[in-house]
């Protein structure tokens, strides 16, 4: 929703930062009903799993002996996984040191991500999107002040989730 003027945008829940776990909130928010933003300052999602120079998910798996079956927790990391699985069958879970770790190709990250955000109709993503100020008003943001190729916006959140 728009305001005349410098563009206003109204949502419920704000997300800051489109790596691996803000693309995750933003999904999760938009999949509970809320109309969401998601500013990323980069042109892809992916964060450090994308623009890093390691290429394994860790802390997916239980730790042990055993190969792990499926990973720790449901919902939208298995999906995550599963489409990753799908794209990439060979990249199989491995263990380094004594840790479970899922490799990816960040290509294949991030075609996961956009996939998975432009399915849903109530998330709205901005690239090359940054923060730029805040206003507070008895500790509760009501105004992200954000700017994009030059021109800024205001974005007027209920809720704030920062993963920069």
């Amino acid at each position: 929703m728009k305001a005349a003027g410098k563009e206003k945008i109204f949502c419920d829940v704000l997300v800051a930062g489109g790596g691996v776990s803000g693309t995750a909130a933003a999904l999760a928010a938009a999949r509970g009903g809320a109309h969401t933003v998601l500013i990323e300052k980069e042109k892809v999602l992916g964060g450090a799993g994308y623009f890093g120079l390691l290429h394994f998910i860790c802390g997916l798996y239980l730790n042990g002996d055993t190969l792990p079956a499926e990973t720790l927790n449901h919902g939208i990391v298995r999906e995550i996984v599963a489409l990753l699985g799908d794209i990439s069958p060979h990249r199989a879970i491995r263990k380094i040191g004594r840790v479970y770790v899922l490799p990816y190709y960040r290509e294949d990250l991030r075609s996961v991500f956009t996939s998975l955000c432009r399915k849903e109709t109530k998330l709205s993503v901005h690239y090359n999107t940054k923060a730029i100020s805040v206003e507070k008003k008895d500790g509760q943001i009501m105004k992200i002040m954000v700017e994009h190729s030059g021109s800024g916006s205001d974005i007027l959140p209920k809720a704030v989730i920062d993963c920069s």
